[in-house]
């Protein structure tokens, strides 16, 4: 097991037995959607490494079994029928199953985690036919797994295990639901049932009180899941119909699928709070263990967008990939925004920009980043406001790179990297930040061009910008500056130019650099290879002197900022 781990067999029974376990593990509470708290177990570092890794192998066992075995049932893809914790799967796939049915019939399991305990983990992988695990092996998988004798709700391990005990039952009821008509999926311990028959099954549920419209699992399936070793939670037990509106994993479900009207508006005004108050709240528990309104985070507020705009994003490209349309990405190029992703893109602006928890750089190459925090770390001591050494010798920076993510906030806000893209936004950035009115701007954002993209410069001209030829910083408006690449006597230069000879005539695989982008790569290798295989793997050789003037731009960018900062609010302190 040790070696299936990675880890010598000494270390790995330090992981499990040199500390205590109530050592290892962080517990606290989360609201839960419907009122109550769940209560999370968070395993430290060393343990959570060490979960990951069963996690992972866990995983490709799974894509191996599932290979060989194939449950299905109607509607859906091959082998699955838990959509929960799995690779390219999520609500949206499971919710997708049952639009457009007559009858949605969801119940819920009671204690999901907390009833796959110690033993149970164990002995499935002693007895299941494709583990058939020694018996010491099996011990040191629940061992690893779980925390006070049962599978941790926050533990890396406990989703994949989870499902592996639970594709018991995935089967038995699968096989019930297609013998009646239904469809039948699993979102972690939400169970779903859908058909378009007349009536719906009395093999899955019946109606008790037609007044109440009260229903109940039938004695047959509540027979299924108590002999796959699992327990129905009635108070979750509910029949929706046609006329009504119907939810799965909490989606729409009716026509398409989508986010309810609700929590759209909900997430739409958090927003409008957090860009006018610089706050907004949701639920949380207070200190007494009730349930609260709580200040809400940045990162939070993010989560809800972006979840909106996956479900927007999936239906959007369905109907697409019905037209032959191909798909939208992150790196399209979307004219016009819907109101969604326009609340998305406002969001953007201000908690990456406007109200940047550090300085930000935003470098005109997707990979030049590489280039400065190695120049940084080698030239730490000279610029202070930078980065800075702690007492173990350790480096801290105290600004940030725009890394161009490969996500909706790349789609959204249109910075892709290159030229074109830093025109637009230098010349709209002003516009953008003026509808913020929370306190905001207290750091900069710096735009770090090429000399020879120089043209960044002329939307910042057509803004009444005056450039001191001179002196290599500017501020363009609100907090945004911009600066060049210096040009070392030449009429233009590249960010590449400040390297020295020795470095940039390093061969890779016996190909030589070339910045060009539209180089023949079967003779030379890019800017990304060069930031990757050269400058990274050998920063402690390379001299990065040349940078000195760029690094001196950026930490005057952080000075001449922070001073005028201080002159704007200065009137009003002495007030």
């Amino acid at each position: 097991m040790a070696a299936l781990l990675g880890y010598e067999s000494s270390k790995l029974t330090y992981a499990l037995h040199g500390l205590k376990e109530e050592s290892r593990y962080t517990q606290f509470a989360i609201p839960k959607k419907n009122g109550g708290h769940r209560t999370i177990s968070a395993p430290d570092d060393a343990t959570k490494a060490l979960q990951r890794k069963l996690a992972a192998l866990l995983a490709n066992c799974v894509r191996e079994i599932r290979s060989v075995e194939s449950p299905r049932l109607p509607g859906q893809r091959r082998g699955v029928l838990s959509h929960g914790f799995e690779p390219g799967l999520s609500i949206i796939t499971n919710a997708r199953v049952h639009r457009k049915r007559r009858w949605v019939f969801n119940i819920d399991l009671a204690d999901f985690f907390d009833s796959i305990h110690f033993g149970r983990v164990r002995g499935y992988f002693e007895n299941n036919r494709n583990f058939q695990l020694k018996p010491i092996a099996a011990l040191v998988i629940a061992q690893i797994a779980c925390f006070k004798s049962k599978l941790p709700q926050g533990s890396p391990s406990s989703p994949v295990i989870a499902n592996l005990v639970a594709s018991i039952l995935d089967i038995h009821l699968s096989r019930l639901a297609t013998q009646v008509g239904c469809s039948y999926t699993r979102y972690a311990d939400d169970l779903t049932f859908s058909t378009n028959q007349e009536e719906f099954p009395s093999a899955i549920a019946h109606q008790v009180d037609r007044d109440s419209n009260r229903w109940e699992a039938s004695k047959e399936l509540v027979d299924v899941i108590s002999r796959s070793g699992f327990k129905l939670n009635s108070r979750k037990t509910r029949m929706q119909y046609r006329h009504s509106r119907q939810e799965v994993t909490g989606l729409v479900v009716n026509r398409v699928v989508n986010v309810p009207s609700e929590y759209r508006r909900e997430v739409r005004a958090r927003v409008h709070r957090l860009i006018t108050k610089g706050e907004f709240y949701i639920s949380g528990i207070g200190e007494a263990g009730q349930s609260t309104q709580v200040a809400g985070t940045p990162a939070q507020l993010r989560g809800m967008l972006a979840f909106i705009d996956r479900v927007d994003l999936f239906n959007l490209n369905l109907a697409r990939e019905s037209k032959g349309e191909p798909p939208i990405t992150p790196a399209s190029d979307l004219v016009d925004l819907t109101r969604n992703e326009e609340t998305y893109r406002k969001f953007l602006y201000f908690t990456e920009f406007y109200a940047t928890p550090l300085p930000l750089v935003i470098c005109e190459g997707s990979t030049d980043y590489v280039y400065l925090v190695h120049a940084i770390r080698a030239l730490v001591d000279d610029f202070p406001e930078l980065a800075y050494r702690t007492g173990d010798e350790e480096i801290k920076f105290k600004i940030r790179f725009y890394r161009y993510p490969r996500n909706s906030t790349r789609r959204l806000t249109r910075i892709r990297g290159g030229t074109a893209d830093l025109k637009k936004f230098v010349a709209t950035y002003g516009a953008e930040v003026q509808r913020f009115k929370a306190g905001g701007q207290q750091h900069p954002v710096i735009v770090d061009n090429d000399a020879a993209g120089r043209e960044v410069y002329g939307p910042a001209k057509k803004l009444g910008v005056v450039f001191n030829k001179s002196r290599p910083l500017t501020r363009v408006s609100a907090n945004l500056y911009l600066t060049a690449t210096p040009l070392l006597g030449a009429d233009e230069s590249c960010i590449e130019s400040l390297f020295k000879t020795e470095d940039t005539a390093r061969l890779v695989d016996g190909k030589s650099f070339d910045p060009d982008d539209k180089a023949d790569r079967s003779l030379t290798y890019s800017k990304a290879v060069f930031a990757h295989q050269i400058v990274a793997k050998h920063a402690a050789h390379i001299n990065f002197d040349r940078f000195r003037p760029l690094l001196a731009s950026l930490s005057d960018a952080v000075t001449m900022h922070r001073e005028s900062r201080t002159e704007e609010v200065a009137p009003a302190a002495i007030t």
